[in-house]
């Protein structure tokens, strides 16, 4: 990694409505730490798994965005529905990796917190997972992540978040206590997704938009 290169960005977006509420209190608990971010409302695609599959492209161009800034490491990429308990930039940068993500016992892939370095590799996969979201338009955002990361083992250097940076606010103090959570997710989408059922329902086609701006090792190709 290029070592004149000295921060990390944190992003995240969501498409209006309920989330809004959501962003403004994942912004608040950023200010409380002083911490910058860049948060874009973008289009509702109609659904849950079509509004999940907006990240694919929103990480395509705030990773495009990054790698121009000389004095970036990458971008951490975060649902909009967490709180922040500390800041976790330096651990972040820190990492000699292309891509960081938690799984759930080393299988499933959480897409709820994602680093993705400043690297050729990370922006491969970044275009790779835009390109699985495309063939498998019912699957939602994390599975579609997990196949593209399959499809590119061995070209991206991947490495495992510990639980505390990916924790969700209730499973994770059973599956791991006495772990004190630095980026917490409340799971809005469980209160927030019976609407976005109703609208699939009625409209089964997903909406394209042009632009964002209008589990052992061999199971996860991670260590």
């Amino acid at each position: 990694m290029n070592s004149d290169r000295e921060h990390v960005e944190i992003v995240a977006y969501h498409t209006g409505g309920p989330y809004r509420t959501e962003a403004e209190i994942m912004r608040q608990s950023l200010d409380d730490l002083g911490i910058p971010a860049t948060v874009i409302e973008v289009a509702d695609r109609g659904a849950w798994t079509w509004n999940t599959h907006a990240k694919a492209d929103f990480i395509c161009e705030r990773l495009q965005i990054a790698m121009l800034d000389e004095t970036a490491i990458g971008i951490l990429c975060v649902d909009v529905d967490t709180v922040f308990h500390s800041d976790p930039r330096a651990f972040m940068a820190a990492l000699d990796c292309d891509f960081a993500a938690a799984w759930i016992k080393d299988r499933e892939l959480l897409s709820g917190t994602l680093f993705f370095a400043c690297s050729d590799a990370a922006l491969a996969l970044a275009e790779q997972w835009r390109a699985v979201n495309a063939r498998r338009p019912r699957k939602p955002d994390g599975p579609n992540l997990q196949a593209a990361l399959a499809e590119l083992a061995g070209l991206v250097r991947c490495l495992k978040l510990p639980p505390q940076y990916t924790f969700i606010f209730d499973t994770f103090r059973t599956l791991y206590p006495g772990v004190s959570p630095i980026i917490e997710h409340m799971q809005a989408s469980r209160r927030l997704r019976n609407d976005d059922a109703m609208r699939h329902h009625r409209n089964p086609q997903p909406k394209r938009t042009e632009s964002m701006e209008q589990t052992s090792k061999a199971e996860t190709g991670c260590v």
